[in-house]
């Protein structure tokens, strides 16, 4: 906690050596001030003699800050080791809220805001920030100021923005006109990729941020909680975690150093906090089972094949289920329900079941090979979540399959918990590059109690997860 007030979150960004913080004071002056440790200890804070009512905006890098004016108009400036500013150039354009700003690996500065009208809008600057051209007004509202994020080692830039309570992201698109000079307006022209939403919702702004090329989304929840997920825009579905107990009114900002993602936001008593979390040993979600069909009835002895498609690793799932119960009664037919997690409800089946789930191509030519890197996010682990387990046994079997090799590890399972496949325990080891993940659950009554059985969730996780 900084012994500093403020009605609206601060902006936070961070260069090779440095975290910055700018913050509108009570007094609606702008407020900066630098941290040298990775965001653990600020020095004095800066006063710049500029006013601003909504939250200001900060690129790392060359370090710049963008605010909306005491007039409403857009104005950007330069922050020489957050002890001068440089500028400050004032836009014509106006806003009710504070705009969003990032510079991209080549030095670009992009700008996007929420006109007076709601229109979101992009501008950009190839000269930091001195003049500004290709004005982009898209055909899109947003009800607060959107987000911008910058791969600073990579060409992708990124737009979050909140319509209602729902928060939408896209990349954005700078397309090139090389027979048109540098500096001339029609040299370049912005756009935006596909449109994502996610299922959360916030009365608040996003926030975006890049660490280690993955991107991440950040808000408040409508319960006030601080909340950041990713990586976005990957098969993966994005992890989602909780800066518990924190609480705020307001949006929150994000910055991604080393192996840290540097969290800032104002507390229930407009005091300003900077939070620190470690992306070290953190994985991703690969599967859900919230999206798909409602359920599968599979009669004894048969196999009944579903494919659902959405957010799952790869975008596709197949699963594969067999009733080995031997007698042609109705009511031991099984379901796999996947609306609440997977369920296997087995009814009276006493031979029990066989599910398989494959990810990536599978023999109906379903799905794409993954090409996947297990070990992003510092995963050194599969880990099956299993919500509900009772009356039967459980055997899992996991394939890491390429297009020449296949290793596999299994485990038996007596209690509900995570289950946990290290990568040490496959038999041929961690393969690179895996093109397809399959499980096969075994499942066999056990005891007298109705068979029960609920799957949540498919992950990596990493070391430090427990």
């Amino acid at each position: 906690m900084l012994q500093e007030l403020s009605e609206v979150r601060p902006a936070i960004a961070s260069g090779t050596a440095y975290v910055a913080l700018a913050w509108t004071g009570t007094d609606d002056h702008l407020n900066a001030a630098i941290s040298t440790d990775g965001g653990r200890t600020f020095a004095p804070k800066m006063h710049p003699v500029e006013k601003s009512g909504p939250p200001p905006a900060l690129a790392g890098g060359e370090l710049y800050i963008a605010w909306t004016g005491i007039d409403k108009r857009l104005n950007v400036g330069e922050l020489f080791g957050v002890f001068a500013m440089g500028g400050p150039v004032t836009l014509p354009e106006t806003s009710d809220f504070g705009p969003a700003l990032a510079r991209d690996r080549d030095g670009k500065l992009f700008l996007a805001w929420t006109g007076e009208d709601n229109s979101l809008n992009m501008i950009l600057s190839t000269d930091d920030g001195w003049t500004w051209i290709e004005k982009k007004t898209f055909d899109l509202k947003s009800n607060d100021r959107p987000a911008l994020t910058s791969d600073p080692t990579e060409d992708r830039t990124f737009l979050a923005w909140r319509r209602e309570e729902d928060l939408y992201a896209a990349e954005v698109k700078l397309r090139l006109n090389k027979d048109i000079p540098e500096g001339s307006p029609g040299r370049y022209t912005l756009e935006l990729g596909e449109i994502r939403t996610t299922n959360e919702l916030s009365e608040n702004a996003p926030s975006l941020t890049v660490h280690d090329h993955r991107f991440y989304l950040g808000w408040t929840g409508t319960d006030e909680t601080l909340n950041l997920s990713g990586p976005m825009f990957t098969p993966a579905l994005p992890t989602k975690r909780v800066l518990d107990p924190e609480r705020s009114a307001n949006d929150i900002d994000l910055t991604a150093r080393e192996d840290t993602i540097v969290v800032g936001w104002t507390g229930t008593e407009e005091t300003l906090n900077v939070g620190i979390m470690d992306m070290g040993s953190r994985g991703r979600r690969l599967d859900d089972f919230r999206t798909g069909v409602t359920h599968i009835v599979v009669p004894p002895t048969t196999t009944t094949v579903s494919f659902q498609t959405g957010s799952m690793i790869g975008g596709s799932r197949r699963a594969r289920v067999l009733n080995r119960h031997h007698t042609a009664r109705a009511e031991v037919d099984l379901w796999a329900m996947f609306d609440r997690g997977l369920e296997l409800q087995l009814e009276q089946a006493h031979d029990g079941a066989t599910l398989e789930l494959v990810y990536g191509p599978t023999g109906d030519a379903a799905g794409l090979a993954l090409g996947l890197d297990l070990t992003q996010g510092g995963a050194d682990r599969l880990r099956v979540n299993i919500s509900q387990l009772g009356g039967v046994g459980l055997n899992i079997d996991a394939w890491l399959v390429t297009k020449s090799r296949l290793s596999s590890a299994t485990a038996f399972v007596g209690v509900r918990g995570p289950v946990d496949f290290l990568f040490t325990d496959f038999d041929q080891g961690l393969l690179s590059n895996v093109d397809r993940l399959v499980f096969q659950f075994d499942v066999f009554r056990s005891t007298g109690e109705k068979p029960t059985l609920a799957i949540d969730s498919i992950e990596t996780r990493g070391p430090a997860d427990g």
